[in-house]
Parts: C-alpha cells; sequence; structure tokens
C-alpha cells in the first residue's frame, strides 16, 4: 500500500505514474509487498521464540535475510527515494568529516588576523596559508560534494524490483527451507510450521509477482530528470558552444583554449583544434573544414577567425579581427560563407577559394554595442542580439536593421536568440535573478512579444531548436529544459537535472533523438528525448485524423 501512495501522490510531473500504476490491482500489489516484509519478520520471530535446536548460523542468516529485505521493500516502497536517501547519505558524510577538519582552521585564520604586531609576520605567513587551504577545500571539495549530494540517482522501478528478488525474496525462500529441513531432520515425523508455510507461499508469490511487475516497469524511469544516455569528459572548463558535424559527431569549444570533434555515440574524441586561446564557437564546413571564433591570445580586445581540416586538426588559414567573435555561423543559403560578430561589429565574410586563398568582406552591419549571437528566419532575413533590451531584425544585403524590437523590462539582457520559423524567433536573457524566455511573432505587419517562459531560476545560456515547436533551453541555474511552443500554457514539459554547474551550451542529436548539454566543469551530457518526440507525432496524426475528420463532415454536408 505504501508504495501506491507513493506512485500516486508524490511523484513529480516530470515522471507521472504510468496507467497500470493507479489500478486497483497496483493497490493489491502493493499490499502484498508490505505483507510479505512483515511475514519474513513473524517468521523469524517465530524462530528464535521456537523451542526447536535450530543453529545459531541460521538464525542469523534469517536476520541478515529479513534486513536486507527489510531495506528492498523501502526502496520500492519509497518510490525509489530510499536509494536517494541513502546515496546522498554517502556522499555528506565524508563531506562532513572534511568539514569538522576543515573549519577549525578557518576559525584559527581569524584568531590570529586578532593578534597584536608583535607576532605580525609569522602571523601573516601564517594567515595567507591557512585561509588559502580553506577556501581550496570549500571550492574543490566541500562544495562539488554538496552539489553531488543534492542529485539523485536514476534508475527503472523495474531495476529495483528485480534487485529485491534477488536480495530479499530468493535468499528467504532458500533460508526458510534449510531451516524448515533441519527441523524435519531432527523431527523425522513433524511437519513445516504454519509461518513457514505462510512465508514460503508469500515468497513464491511474490517472486513471480514482481518478475512480471519488474518486467512491466522496465521503463518507468525514476528520477528521469537525472538520466542521461553518457558523459563526455570533454574539456577541461566551460563548454562555450556545440554544434554538429556530420551525423553523431559533436564540434565542441571551450575556455580551455581547444575545439574538439567528440563522436556522440562512442565518447570517443577524434580531432583536436588548438587555438591558443578561448574558443567562442565553431562549425563545419561540409566534412572537410571547421571554423573557429577565438579571442587574440594577448590581452587586447581583437580576434580572429581560424579555418582548420578535420582529417588532420591542421591550421590552414588564420584571419586576423579587430574584435572579439562571440560567433561564427554558415550562412545557410551560401555555404561559401560566414557571418561573424563581437563587441564591435558584425561581418559577413567569403570563404577561402582557389582564385582568392584569402576570406573576403563581403558586408559590415551597423551595429551598436556588439553582437552576441545571431539566428536566420530564412536565406533573406535574420535576428541578432547585443546583451541588451533590444534585438535587430536584419535583412542580408542591408547594412542597417529593418526592425527593432524591445523587451517589456528595461533591465533585461538578451544573450541567446534562435528562429523557429521565418515569422517566430525566442529570446533568452542573462539576468541572474530570474531566466526569461519571450517568444516574438510577426503579427498584423510587426513584431510582438506573445509568450513568456520563466521556470529558470537564472539567466539563460543557450536556446537550440528540435524541429518546428519543441525547443531546449540551458541555464545558469544548472538545468536544461524541453519546450513545447505550441502549448497553450508556457510551461516545460521536461527537466534535465544532471548538471552540478552552469549548462553553458546544447545541441540536438536527430539521429539518437537526444539533446546533448555542456557545463561550466567541461562535461558533455547526452540525454534522450524520444518521449516527447513520440507524444508530438501522436498528437500531429490525432490532429491530422481531426482535421480529415472535419473535412469529411464539410463534404456530406456541401452534398447534401
Amino acid at each position: 500500500m505504501i508504495n501506491w501512495l507513493f506512485v500516486n501522490y508524490l511523484r513529480g510531473k516530470d515522471n507521472p505514474p504510468l496507467p497500470t500504476q493507479v489500478t486497483a490491482l497496483a493497490f493489491l500489489s502493493s499490499v502484498v509487498a508490505d505483507g510479505d516484509v512483515a511475514t519474513d519478520w513473524l517468521y523469524y520471530n517465530d524462530i528464535t521464540t521456537s523451542e526447536e535446536d535450530i543453529p545459531d548460523w541460521l538464525i542469523t542468516l534469517q536476520l541478515v535475510s529479513c534486513i536486507c529485505g527489510s531495506l528492498s521493500w523501502l526502496g520500492v516502497a519509497t518510490d525509489g527515494r530510499f536509494v536517494s536517501w541513502v546515496r546522498s547519505a554517502a556522499i555528506l558524510i565524508p563531506a562532513l568529516l572534511v568539514f569538522i577538519i576543515a573549519f577549525p582552521l578557518h576559525i584559527i585564520v581569524h584568531v590570529l588576523d586578532r593578534v597584536d604586531s608583535y607576532t605580525g609576520v609569522f602571523c601573516l605567513c601564517f594567515l595567507e596559508l591557512k585561509d588559502t587551504m580553506y577556501e581550496n577545500i570549500k571550492e574543490n571539495v566541500l562544495t562539488p560534494l554538496w552539489l553531488r549530494a543534492k542529485q539523485k540517482p536514476s534508475f527503472s522501478s523495474g531495476t529495483v524490483l528485480f534487485f529485491g528478488i534477488l536480495v530479499e525474496d530468493i535468499p528467504q525462500l532458500v533460508v526458510t527451507f534449510l531451516i524448515e529441513e533441519k527441523i524435519k531432520s531432527d523431527h523425522p515425523e513433524g511437519q513445516i510450521s504454519n509461518a513457514a508455510l505462510v512465508n514460503l507461499l508469500f515468497a513464491i508469490f511474490d517472486i513471480l509477482h514482481k518478475l512480471a511487475q519488474a518486467y512491466d516497469l522496465r521503463k518507468d524511469v525514476q528520477n528521469a530528470g537525472y538520466a542521461f544516455k553518457r558523459t563526455i569528459k570533454a574539456h577541461g572548463f566551460w563548454v562555450e558552444s556545440l554544434s554538429l558535424s556530420g551525423v553523431n559527431q559533436i564540434l565542441s569549444s571551450s575556455f580551455d583554449t581547444t575545439a574538439k570533434l567528440l563522436d556522440a555515440v562512442t565518447g570517443k574524441c577524434i580531432q583536436v583544434f588548438e587555438c591558443e586561446s578561448t574558443v567562442y564557437g565553431t562549425v563545419a564546413l561540409g566534412t572537410s573544414k571547421v571554423l573557429a571564433a577565438c579571442k587574440t591570445a594577448a590581452f587586447n580586445n581583437c580576434g580572429h577567425i581560424r579555418m582548420f581540416d578535420i582529417a588532420t586538426g591542421a591550421l590552414d588559414y588564420d584571419l586576423k579581427l579587430d574584435f572579439v567573435p562571440n560567433f561564427v555561423c554558415v550562412y545557410p543559403a551560401d555555404s561559401g560563407s560566414f557571418f561573424t560578430g563581437g563587441d564591435q561589429g558584425l561581418q559577413r565574410w567569403h570563404m577561402p577559394t582557389e582564385s582568392a586563398s584569402t576570406p573576403q568582406l563581403i558586408s559590415t552591419y551597423k551595429v551598436q554595442g556588439g553582437v552576441q549571437s545571431i539566428a536566420f528566419l530564412d536565406n533573406d532575413t535574420f535576428v541578432s542580439c547585443q546583451g541588451s533590451s533590444s534585438v535587430h531584425v536584419w535583412h542580408v544585403n542591408k547594412e542597417e536593421p529593418t526592425h527593432t524590437i524591445r523587451a517589456n523590462e528595461n533591465d533585461v539582457q538578451v544573450w541567446s536568440v534562435l528562429a523557429m520559423s521565418s515569422t517566430m524567433f525566442l529570446i533568452g536573457n542573462s539576468n541572474t535573478k530570474k531566466g526569461l524566455i519571450k517568444s516574438i511573432e510577426f503579427v498584423n505587419n510587426q513584431w510582438t512579444i506573445c509568450k513568456t517562459f520563466d521556470e529558470h531560476s537564472n539567466g539563460i545560456m543557450s536556446l537550440t531548436k528540435i524541429n518546428s515547436s519543441l525547443f531546449v533551453s540551458t541555464s545558469h541555474d544548472t538545468t536544461a529544459k524541453v519546450w513545447d511552443t505550441t502549448r497553450a500554457e508556457p510551461s516545460s514539459l521536461f527537466t534535465f537535472r544532471g548538471h552540478i554547474s552552469s549548462v553553458s551550451s546544447s545541441v540536438y542529436l536527430k539521429e539518437e533523438q537526444a539533446v546533448a548539454t555542456g557545463d561550466k566543469d567541461g562535461a558533455i551530457h547526452i540525454w534522450s528525448i524520444g518521449k516527447y518526440l513520440k507524444d508530438e507525432e501522436n498528437q500531429s496524426l490525432l490532429q491530422h485524423a481531426h482535421n480529415s475528420d472535419d473535412d469529411r463532415i464539410s463534404k456530406r454536408e456541401n452534398q447534401s
């Protein structure tokens, strides 16, 4: 009964119960599981108070079996929460021990900070040593452990049930037979006790029932928000951008001065591109070249666009810029040209060709305040954001914007922009108090803010399109969310919580029906969204069938 209550009343919206888990049969199964644990302990009490000469090792074995069974039952009954509690405790106990050692050192630092000048030189050295030590322990040990303790393990309900069979039901069955066999060997005319008979029947039924139930619940994932297919430790620091290169190959760029080509299936690094400075963005040119937007290694406001050979990783060309590029992207209507922009400019360039060995500048757009990112609405139109409350719509052949749209809030800083169609795009702000995403649509011959998606608790880092209605957002709040723009209520479909630091970038892997997200620590998590793609396909089919029915009814009415 306890498991039924947890499943039906305490689950979050990310993991609603399956239809088979809300039935009366599910309630009965939960009651049987509770009764199975109770009979284990009743049988243990029966053999410990019995006058039979049962060896101590068998009684101890029964006790161990009861304890393991109770722990397994807690895992199932609490709908997996007990597993999360144990994991968090296992992480927090070492963290507490480290804190007990480190905190007195921190107190000593403050005490020594108040000593008189007579011992000032000695204390100053000691103070710096202890203070640095405590800060390092706090940043590199305590904080990561605390963040990991807040995370939850992800597993299927079927796995927990199968584990319960291995540690509770089968051992209980074996131990009961051993004990009853010992009693019968001492008294050949004896029979199995009533308590043992009830225990055996419960155990056999429970094993068969749990096997069937475990199979049915194999896809019922607990803490689905923490589940991911694989993790790639790609970089040593921020994963600044992610993009696709071919099928299931990811291009990543980082503050660690490298860009990498990664296999999304195996997680292996295929190629490394050395940029010698921070890499803000990368994009693939077909299957042979890679463009990387880099900051100049020296401390100035200059940058460059580097072109690499994918096969060898060799640098083919280095284009010097008079600004630091925040991004680089290929023009969708002409793969022979690319756009780049930064704090002081937005430009379009021709790629090097056989006739022109160096990139040729095509256009310089008149921007104020620089450009953080751009998104193409169609082959002729793109939209840009500049880290302020304004976004601009441009025609590729005009140097000045055709439209300027202001967000309603004056303090909004728009750092992310994503085109969903030729008449709709999204913007995301970088405010630390609240991460807002707004949809802007072309209605009545003007751009209008239509919806606001406001579930993130910190600034938006990136926006990625999945299809015509679904998109993914990443945030400083360590989460990524899947949204549906067609929903009447702008609430997320799913929240991925597998990161422990700011989630800075994302890319959609169509072949795997998954999303790859990169974070501040240099890790890339790949997690599935197949369920939400199937749900949308089903809704589309239903809508198509509904429209077909309406058409048939309309034709009949016209004929009549």
